[in-house]
């Protein structure tokens, strides 16, 4: 395989090239910033200086793959900044795609997300479409996204697309702020309200990206999602695993406040916020996905996830009492 990857000075990219390298493809990053990158080209990686929001930097970078790994994107949910997320996710996407298919690139992964299908309260699965009520703006970033990319695949591109649901795992710049924050008791509070979400473990979504890969369907949808967990059960094994308990739980409203609060006090800093309103209303919104399909037509076999989750805890709790990060 000779393949490029965008997005890979980021968690899941990283992670994926690092796979695809270990396995003995060829492998080939785009990148912005190659100082970032230097422990992929260190491992046989080669880096090509390129940002999907400059088409004029994409077809050095194409030239001569078979398979694109398209998984750049910007996600921030607690200071969002809806232009350049949308510029992002969704012009980037269409510049990657419109370079591959001039490339003739024979086979392409998109990174989709769980978010492109919106807000769903069950097992939703690959049938379910977003009905345009975006919860959040990375939610609507995704969906045009993926809009894009299906328009691409009904246009001669062989597009499998790949579905994670929240993704943990050891190094996540993001989740690990939760975590870390978790366990040095600085988190003060949580809402009554109890939402829950989908969630998957690094290791196992790259096994199922590479299955995709494999065994895809052109232009399918697959979820990967290991467990749907309440904000009560997620706390519940963050105290199981750490020992250290829950932040206590306070009205809505009162989580709503706070979070505007911080916001203000976070602007006038010159700081990202800790938590925002718009992170205090998805946490309090039931989200859940089945990754059946995935499991059914790819062979996709996740490790259990519980003792993914206690390893994450594990890890994070090194890093604390180390005082690696903050």
């Amino acid at each position: 395989m000779k393949a490029l990857v965008t997005g890979a000075t980021g968690f899941i990219g990283g992670a994926l090239a690092r796979r695809l390298l270990y396995e003995g493809g060829t492998v080939r990053c785009l990148v912005r910033t190659p100082n970032r990158a230097r422990h992929l080209e260190r491992a046989g990686a080669r880096l090509v200086t390129g940002d999907i929001e400059a088409p004029q930097t994409l077809p050095k970078a194409m030239a001569g793959i078979d398979t694109l790994f398209h998984a750049a994107a910007s996600v921030d949910v607690i200071q969002p900044d809806r232009d350049a997320i949308l510029r992002t996710n969704v012009q980037g996407t269409e510049n990657v795609l419109a370079a591959a298919k001039a490339a003739q690139v024979r086979r392409v992964v998109y990174f989709s997300s769980v978010a492109a299908l919106g807000r769903k309260h069950k097992d939703a699965d690959e049938s379910v479409w977003n009905d345009g009520a975006y919860a959040s703006t990375y939610e609507e970033s995704k969906h045009k996204a993926e809009q894009v990319a299906l328009r691409y695949g009904q246009n001669g591109l062989h597009i499998v697309h790949v579905l994670p649901s929240i993704v943990l795992g050891p190094g996540d710049p993001k989740s690990g702020s939760f975590f870390q924050r978790y366990l040095r008791r600085e988190i003060p509070a949580r809402p009554w309200r109890d939402g829950s979400a989908s969630f998957v473990y690094i290791d196992d979504l790259v096994d199922g990206v590479l299955l995709a890969h494999e065994r895809g369907r052109a232009n399918e949808r697959y979820i990967f999602s290991q467990a749907t967990w309440t904000t009560s059960h997620v706390m519940a094994e963050l105290e199981r695993a750490s020992g250290v308990p829950p932040p206590r739980r306070v009205p809505r409203w009162l989580a709503l406040l706070g979070a505007g609060v911080e916001e203000r006090r976070a602007r006038r800093a010159h700081r990202p916020p800790r938590i925002s309103r718009e992170a205090v209303r998805l946490a309090t919104r039931k989200f859940g996905y089945s990754g059946e399909r995935a499991r059914r037509e790819l062979g996709w076999r996740p490790v259990e996830f519980e003792s993914r989750f206690r390893s994450v805890v594990a890890h994070w709790q090194g890093v604390v009492r180390n005082g690696q990060a903050k």
